[in-house]
């Protein structure tokens, strides 16, 4: 009876020391910590994918290698970090909370990607925006995005946002394409409060890079024509450090342009 009566307790302590954990987790960790998950071929796979940074311990969704998230749905996570060739290539990111970086070639080809909404619950102004990096040729090619609490969408590089929609965010961010591919191009379409179009960054027909403004004296957004993005300038309303940026982006290039021209008439004169 008293050895019955010994496993009965321990039973109880198991249990009670699993609840507690399980409240304290629920304490420390941020709810968006505990409802991360990543799905692959069907398969529940978020605490192989699920990491922590070693040098900081930000917990993120781990999907840098080449194909290494295609076609993952990928759910309620903080964090997910898309690197090389294809790393998330037709995978669906839904209800993320803090950021997505998609670098490398194609990584985030045809990706959907929807930011978590605001709730009666969040302070949003005292949350971190919800950004997305789309940083070399073709990364965000294709890709679908979107959410009204998305802070900015960059698109860096070749290609970096051809054909994508992007709907909702405050800034849009397109440069450092090339002078045949820009960055946003291909019928690039762009509902946002302000749309950033910097060196090299945007086509210029509007079968090619077209916007819709929000806020602001915006008529809404299904009573607007599309816009044609115009090259090398901004749209809407746009913060006052993003000006400054876009001065220094085009001032830096200006003197490129002016030293190249000086070391080709300094050869000239040489000859």
């Amino acid at each position: 009876m008293e050895g019955c009566s010994k496993a009965t307790n321990k039973k109880a302590n198991m249990k009670t020391s699993l609840s507690l954990f399980v409240v304290l987790s629920g304490m420390i960790l941020p709810s968006e910590l505990l409802a991360c998950r990543v799905e692959l071929n069907g398969e529940d796979r978020t605490e192989e994918f699920f990491v922590s940074d070693e040098a900081t311990g930000e917990k993120y969704v781990d999907c840098v290698g080449k194909s290494r998230c295609r076609e993952a749905v990928i759910t309620d996570c903080p964090v997910v970090k898309c690197g090389m060739g294809e790393a998330c290539n037709k995978a669906r990111i839904v209800n993320f909370t803090g950021e997505i970086l998609c670098e490398g070639a194609h990584s985030c080809h045809r990706t959907e990607i929807i930011a978590a909404p605001s709730s009666s619950s969040d302070d949003d102004e005292d949350r971190p925006p919800k950004n997305i990096s789309c940083e070399g040729a073709g990364a965000c090619d294709y890709a679908q995005i979107s959410g009204d609490t998305l802070g900015r969408v960059t698109c860096s590089g070749t290609n970096a946002c051809r054909k994508a929609r992007i709907a909702g965010p405050k800034v849009v961010r397109c440069h450092n394409g090339s002078e045949n591919s820009k960055a946003c191009e291909g019928l690039a379409t762009f509902e946002t409060e302000c749309l950033y179009c910097g060196e090299l960054g945007c086509g210029d027909h509007v079968n090619q890079c077209r916007y819709k403004l929000l806020g602001g004296n915006a008529k809404p957004i299904e009573y607007q024509a599309y816009k044609t993005c115009e090259a090398e300038a901004l749209h809407g309303n746009c913060p006052a450090e993003l000006e400054e940026e876009f001065r220094f982006e085009l001032s830096g290039r200006e003197q490129i342009d002016v030293a190249e021209i000086e070391e080709g008439t300094r050869r000239y004169l040489r000859r």
